[in-house]
């Protein structure tokens, strides 16, 4: 099993609330262009979990809070019929769909910071 990919911005919120300072929509609008960045991610684990009868692919979804984005599963993880259905979740098309978009969302983070930050005037 992976690690979580962390994407670590070093003075994240410097930068978060100097977009602020900018201007308020700025900074709500970085926010929302991150957790597109992870939209990817999304589709790939929707695609792999088709494969199983009955899952629910709707709940996999990107959320964030802050500065901060994550692909969750929100539906129940266990079932009287398969209990590590979580786990299966998890191994079998999550950690495999970040796998293979991690260098993409690098590069989208990356774009979208250096697009703000041109327009913030840095």
């Amino acid at each position: 099993m992976s690690q979580p990919v962390t994407i670590r911005v070093e003075n994240a919120r410097a930068v978060y609330a100097a977009f602020r300072k900018v201007d308020q929509k700025l900074a709500s609008e970085l926010g929302a262009d991150l957790k597109k960045a992870v939209a990817p991610v999304v589709d790939a684990a929707k695609q792999k979990e088709q494969r199983w009868a009955g899952a629910s692919i709707n709940t996999i979804r990107s959320k964030r809070s802050g500065l901060r984005v994550f692909v969750e599963q929100s539906a129940r993880k266990k079932t009287g019929l398969r209990p590590d259905f979580g786990a299966l979740q998890m191994s079998s098309a999550l950690e495999p769909a970040l796998d293979e978009n991690v260098e993409g969302i690098r590069g989208d983070v990356e774009d979208t910071l250096d697009r703000y930050a041109r327009a913030a005037g840095f």
